[in-house]
């Protein structure tokens, strides 16, 4: 973590001083949304499922939910590179419930990526601005499992547990711009490829890692799937001699 944070702050730096021969510095921030295979985790919740006296069943299973990003670049002739950050947030519920009570494990995770990206715009006579790049960094997260059985309105469990993990990740993305003025507009997609399993640390004075109880292996999670999201951003700067 300690070799990424110089990695970017050099970037940085690299990048306040490319204004010299940049033709254009960009800031934007977007919003979209994406898949999430979480396979490890899904498998674990069939397992926790199985554990349980009862029948249960699955109300929510790891969807797609709102992500935010924000990115600071330059531009090169046609070369583009820059600093990239994204939130993203998932879960699952498994629930069970009658006349006597109600039954919930819940899993919440929550992504922070921090990254650098490299591509290049593809040369165009219109006024849309196509582009491809490739991006890399480490994604940070944080896991929190609940799991509450209410019996006659009596709190029999109520477990909590905490993980966090971190892994690194890469992709493509393709992007579509339009600009207006010192505004630009765009549309990307792309995929996400985790690139270690990245198992879960245990936190909050539990030690370990998270283990499957089935496979006895570590648990971990698995942000890979596709990503399209809509950004608006500010280019200011411009060629210096």
């Amino acid at each position: 973590m300690r070799h990424l944070f110089f990695i970017i702050a050099a970037f940085t730096v690299l990048l306040s001083g490319s204004g010299i021969y940049a033709q254009t510095l960009s800031f934007s921030a977007g919003a979209g949304t994406g898949t999430y295979n979480m396979t490890q985790l899904k498998d674990l919740n069939e397992v926790l499922q199985g554990e349980a006296p009862f029948e249960t069943r699955i109300v929510s299973d790891f969807p797609p939910f709102l992500n935010y990003s924000a990115s600071f670049k330059a531009r090169v002739n046609l070369f583009r590179y820059g600093l990239e950050y994204s939130y993203l947030t998932t879960g699952s519920r498994a629930s069970a419930r009658d006349y006597s009570g109600e039954y919930l494990l819940n899993m919440t995770l929550n992504g922070h990526l921090a990254g650098m990206s490299a591509g290049f715009v593809i040369p165009s006579s219109g006024k849309l601005e196509f582009s491809f790049s490739g991006v890399t960094g480490v994604i940070f997260t944080r896991l929190r499992i609940t799991e509450n059985l209410v019996v006659l309105e009596n709190q029999i469990l109520d477990t909590r547990l905490r993980a966090r993990s971190k892994a690194p990740y890469a992709g493509p993305v393709i992007g579509m711009s339009y600009p207006a003025g010192v505004f630009d507009f765009g549309l990307n997609a792309g995929y996400m490829f985790q690139i270690t399993n990245g198992n879960f640390t245990l936190t909050d004075g539990n030690e370990g890692i998270l283990m499957n109880p089935s496979t006895g292996k570590g648990v971990g999670p698995g942000w890979d799937g596709f990503r399209v999201g809509l950004t608006a951003g500010l280019r200011f700067g411009g060629k210096q001699d």
